[in-house]
């Protein structure tokens, strides 16, 4: 047996016109690819195989997609023969319900008449109405459930159907009312005025809707009114006599308050009078004690000013020796000038004090006459309103035979804050952060170095201050003004002034404390600035045209560690290491000066204070879990712990806590140890608190005047770390 040498398969067939012998010997294969018209049939046998195969497959797709879309229409039609079904048998229900309704009308109706009297007109119109609003609604109703059956037919046979059903609206009522109410209103015909005329119907007016949800859009009606709406009327003569009842009672209302209103407006014009004969004389004693020191001021260095002008010749032996003295300094051109200009900062203080002194009386004025105002014209109202704080307060005040009550804090998810991880910026150590109060600006304190940021949501270092000779403790931003105060453990606070070409230099230095600057805080308009620090004094320093110190309190035995001045600016309180007691200094309304009015007794000496307003302040005493609240005594100036938050936990590091009160927004951002706190007080006076933990208490944080982001710095981390607040205060 022969094979094909090409496919190894049985000769079949010899070629005799192939010139090489191995070319003749041809399988079936070779018979089929010299012949493209040929197929074996065991391909062809495979080729159908797969054909069917692939046509099966494809039968059964089919198959199953159509049993699913007959299954559809099987479910969609049975659902609309239950909705069919449910429908009709309300309808049907609904009908059964209406003919009861009918019979029991009818039957009242016909009691009704019997009894009442032939002039009853209001009971006869009522039932008539009240009839006619059954049918009307049986009608509405009925068409409103076979529109649900949405079947054509159906609802065009019932449509038909039901428009016969009589209800007699324009016909038999309106010549009945007619008749009726001419005949009932026969002899009060003269009290209609004929300008009375109904816009809609053109007819005279004979009734009103006194209802308080009027049915009549006009609240008056004509005789084609009443079946139009069904709904109770008054006649005019019954509204007559209300009117005549109820005009004597408002004129007497209006007699009484007009005569108590003149009453407390003349008492207002009195109290104004003096009040402006109060403002006046201070306003004239100011001016006086202005003039008085401007004729003064000649006298100040009246030696000096004898000396300049007289001519030499004319000089004695004490002039010679009054000279000899100034020229004898070192730099006798510079010592003068600074005495001279020294003299006069002096005097421009004085004229400082005494418009502020006055200016703080008039505004004293002000809020008495205002509370005398309330009371001439809002007695009522102030007894019903209560301020914000006062129902803070009173929702957690202690009373002395209870036990001490603490605030319910709501964790909600109104503070929640993503951590922007591809923001961090890589800082070894951090004392300080503050923003300027557009959020464009961000400032570190380091050892010895202030940091300038870029800020955006991201970092971007722009400059770098090195003026301080330690640690950069204290930072401020002011508002009014580019400018911001830097405190450091080098005793030195600093003024930094943003000049035209964007960056940032030294305005003054500030000397004054023997130890490291603490804490810091500045006035609303910004000219006034209280520092403390580790040398136990509180420095105060007024801005004229630079910074000048104007006193210093002695009020503490051992270094400074908070400072916060209430919203009328006249209360500061102050907290020290190692004092378990609170130092609450009293501005003298007269020069101006600060005096320690009172100290308040605690249990253990505070990290931080902070006053929310006039008559409530915040104090976190040391290794305590809870922010004590202070509350002033109502009627008094006394302050009283009124309250206490409790903390997750409380901190045993000595380390100064921070405390900032953002009012715009009611966020009260709160350090303690190695956890942040940020409560939201909402319009309801309830604490929302956000806390965030920390793996050590050597933490720093800020939030943004906008509360939009928080800022913190942990030695654990060594990183800025940017969180942004998901939802909007």
């Amino acid at each position: 047996m022969s094979f094909c040498p090409e496919h190894q398969q049985k000769v079949v067939f010899y070629g005799s016109a192939f010139s090489e012998l191995k070319n003749r010997k041809l399988c079936q294969k070779c018979i089929v690819n010299m012949n493209k018209n040929l197929m074996l049939i065991e391909d062809l046998e495979k080729q159908f195989s797969l054909v069917k195969l692939q046509f099966m497959r494809e039968i059964q797709t089919k198959r199953n997609k159509n049993l699913e879309v007959l299954h559809s229409i099987k479910i969609y039609l049975q659902k609309q023969r239950n909705q069919i079904s449910d429908v009709m048998n309300i309808a049907i229900t609904y009908i059964d319900t209406q003919v009861e309704l009918i019979k029991k009308v009818k039957e009242e109706s016909q009691e009704t008449l019997q009894i009442s009297n032939n002039e009853d007109f209001q009971t006869f119109s009522k039932l008539i109405c009240q009839e006619t609003s059954i049918y009307k609604n049986i009608q509405v109703s009925l068409l409103q459930y076979i529109k649900k059956v949405n079947y054509t037919q159906l609802q065009n046979e019932s449509e038909k159907i039901l428009n016969q059903i009589n209800i007699d609206e324009q016909k038999f009522q309106e010549n009945a009312f007619k008749d009726l109410y001419m005949k009932y209103n026969f002899n009060n015909e003269s009290d209609i005025n004929n300008q009375w005329i109904c816009e809609e119907h053109k007819d005279k007016i004979y009734y009103v809707d006194l209802n308080q949800s009027n049915v009549v859009p006009s609240r008056v009606a004509c005789m084609k009114c009443v079946p139009q709406y069904f709904t109770q009327y008054t006649t005019l003569d019954t509204l007559k006599k209300l009117w005549e009842n109820r005009s004597l009672e408002i004129q007497s209302s209006i007699n009484k308050n007009d005569k108590f209103i003149n009453k407390q407006i003349g008492k207002a014009i009195e109290s104004l009078l003096q009040v402006k004969d109060q403002i006046c004389q201070l306003i004239d004693g100011c001016i006086e004690k202005i003039n008085l020191i401007k004729q003064n001021q000649n006298w100040i260095f009246k030696e000096n000013r004898f000396l300049l002008k007289k001519d030499w010749q004319y000089l004695d032996k004490k002039d010679i020796i009054s000279i000899a003295n100034i020229l004898s300094n070192q730099k006798p051109e510079k010592t003068l000038i600074k005495e001279i200009e020294s003299q006069c900062m002096q005097q421009l203080l004085f004229i400082q004090v005494d418009v502020e002194s006055s200016y703080e009386k008039i505004q004293s004025i002000i809020r008495d006459q205002k509370s005398i105002f309330r009371e001439y014209f809002h007695t009522d109202v102030n007894q019903q309103i209560l301020q914000p704080s006062e129902q803070l307060i009173k929702s957690v005040q202690i009373e002395d035979s209870k036990e001490k009550e603490q605030i319910t804090i709501g964790y909600q998810n109104l503070l929640n804050f993503e951590l922007l991880q591809d923001n961090s910026y890589k800082e070894e150590q951090i004392y300080a952060i503050a923003f300027n109060e557009e959020v464009t600006t961000m400032i570190v304190g380091k050892s010895k170095l202030i940091t300038v940021f870029k800020f955006d949501g991201k970092l971007t270092s722009i400059q770098g201050l090195n003026q301080h000779k330690d640690k950069v403790t204290c930072l401020h931003f002011m508002k009014k003004s580019s400018t911001f105060v830097s405190g450091a453990g080098d005793n030195l606070i600093l003024i930094w002034e943003l000049n035209n070409e964007q960056i940032w230099k030294l305005q003054q230095q500030l000397d004054g404390h023997s130890g490291a600057i603490c804490c810091l805080v500045l006035s609303k308009n910004e000219n006034l600035m209280i520092t403390g620090a580790t040398d136990k004094k509180i420095m105060i320093w007024k801005k004229l045209n630079q910074w000048i110190h104007f006193q210093t309190l002695f009020h503490h035995e051992n270094e400074i560690n908070s400072l916060s001045l209430n919203q009328a600016e006249n209360q500061l309180i102050s907290c020290a290491r190692q004092e378990n007691k609170i130092i609450i200094s009293t501005k003298h309304s007269k020069d101006l000066l600060w005096l320690e009015a009172r100290y308040i007794q605690t249990t253990q000496w505070g990290l931080s204070l902070s006053f929310i307003n006039d008559s409530l302040f915040t104090f976190q005493p040391y290794n305590q879990k809870v922010l004590e609240l202070y509350q002033r005594k109502e009627g008094s100036e006394e302050f009283l712990k009124s309250g206490q938050i409790e903390l997750k936990k409380n901190s045993e590091s000595m380390k100064v806590s921070s405390q900032i009160y953002i009012k715009s927004k009611s966020v009260f951002f709160h350090q303690n140890g190695s956890q942040i706190f940020i409560f939201r007080i909402t319009d309801d006076f309830e604490f929302i608190i956000k806390s965030f933990e920390f793996q050590s208490d050597r933490i720093v944080g800020c939030i943004t005047p906008d509360c939009k982001y928080l800022v913190t710095w942990d030695d654990q981390s060594e990183q800025l770390q940017i969180r942004k607040l998901l939802k909007q205060i």
